[in-house]
């Protein structure tokens, strides 16, 4: 993708790999924009099934 589009912002909504080379996602996306980890969703309150 970096190869087609060498110019690109790349942005990752996730912690997870995309690929197993590149196991590091913020060694491949960079430093993050905002994070909503489980201590902030706890204080939020918010449920999934509503």
């Amino acid at each position: 993708m970096r190869d087609a589009l060498p110019h690109a912002s790349f942005i990752g909504f996730t912690g997870t790999p995309i690929e197993l080379q590149d196991a590091n996602t913020r060694a491949v996306f960079g430093d993050y924009i905002s994070v909503f980890d489980m201590r902030r969703a706890v204080e939020d309150g918010q449920r999934s099934d509503e």
